[in-house]
């Protein structure tokens, strides 16, 4: 289509500093006619893919930033390592439903979403603290203890009836 795109262009370019004069051949026509086709065609698929990218962009804005911290998962439906993930996301999901948001999203199913987040293997799993701060991110299988861990580590205790930030919690006065 590259190559079409500038063969066209360079033969319009080529008739038009002629002043237009002389007779384009058959093929020169159809060369132009398909480059201004090829031209739109690739316009819109631009406009297209920058949509999708933006509407992952706020898919993921709406899933981050609401009050509590939340776990993104980006992997794919066919994906072993993300077959083992989906009950540790889902006992997740239910255990500490109201503290934390924990979310799965197939980058198979929508590309736009790797490409957008930097998503170099899956699955990915992404921290953000309640602000939607991204904290951490971690490629590969990571088990349940492993993200409880992570969790504690950067500074946020779950439990299963509330979430607090280490310097949130209440001083202990001696």
């Amino acid at each position: 289509m590259l190559l079409g795109l500038i063969a066209g262009t360079w033969l319009a370019i080529n008739w038009i500093r002629a002043g237009g004069k002389g007779s384009l051949g058959r093929w020169a026509r159809l060369a132009i006619v398909g480059t201004a086709i090829a031209a739109i065609v690739l316009v819109v698929a631009v406009g297209q893919r920058r949509s999708v990218a933006s509407a992952a962009a706020r898919g993921l804005e709406q899933l981050t930033g609401n009050g509590r911290p939340a776990l993104v998962d980006l992997g794919a439906d066919m994906c072993g390592a993300c077959k083992r993930m989906a009950p540790i996301l889902e006992e997740l999901k239910v255990r500490y439903a109201g503290i934390l948001d924990v979310h799965f999203l197939d980058v198979h199913k929508n590309p736009a979403l790797g490409s957008l987040y930097g998503i170099r293997g899956i699955p990915t799993q992404i921290f953000y603290d309640p602000s939607g701060e991204e904290l951490f991110r971690h490629e590969g299988f990571y088990s349940e203890q492993d993200i409880l861990d992570k969790w504690r580590e950067l500074g946020f205790v779950l439990t299963s009836d509330r979430t607090d930030r280490d310097e949130t919690l209440p001083k202990q006065q001696p």
